[in-house]
């Protein structure tokens, strides 16, 4: 990319840190517009990435307490592209991240929570991570993961009358989300 090139003089050197700077500031708008930059990094710019891993990764778990639920929906997002993204870099974080993200999945705010919840399907993917730092910590991540099901009343009331079917093959309209 154009900001990592050596043509250019690498402007990203100095752009990066100036940005992650503004993470902490007292303005509002200068957190949300520091992050939704740092943010672009993570695609555009992997070896910045790779090479600012802790600062990128701390400041996000500090935006991720931010009083401000937008700045805090952002450093969500940071860490949601991040595993998509860069999971190597975020693996040695991940029992930090998988702890917030159980806090932010139960906060008042609804699309927090929801933001958060985005997180348990790509992590799914990633067997051996799973395996070796996701099993451990089963017992703290069922209980919320049970507490956010949703189900309708006339589904708790079906529950256990339903009669044996799994000898009939299933529909197409029954297992479509």
């Amino acid at each position: 990319h154009e900001l990592d090139s050596e043509s250019a003089g690498r402007p990203v050197n100095w752009m990066l840190p100036k940005f992650l700077s503004f993470f902490n500031r007292q303005e509002i708008h200068l957190r949300k517009q520091a992050i939704s930059c740092v943010i672009k990094f993570i695609d555009i710019c992997p070896n910045q990435m790779a090479i600012n891993r802790d600062r990128f990764i701390q400041g996000y778990f500090h935006l991720a307490n931010d009083p401000d639920i937008g700045i805090r929906r952002r450093a969500i997002a940071a860490f949601l592209l991040l595993e998509e993204c860069h999971m190597a870099d975020l693996k040695p974080y991940l029992p930090q991240v998988i702890q917030l993200m159980l806090v932010c999945m139960q906060h008042e705010d609804e699309d927090l929570a929801l933001e958060a919840t985005d997180f348990w399907k790509p992590l799914s993917e990633y067997e051996s991570i799973c395996h070796e730092v996701v099993k451990p910590l089963l017992p703290h991540i069922f209980p919320v993961l049970l507490s956010k099901m949703v189900y309708s009343q006339q589904h708790l009331a079906d529950v256990g009358t339903e009669e044996d079917d799994s000898h009939i093959p299933d529909k197409d309209q029954d297992i479509k989300p």
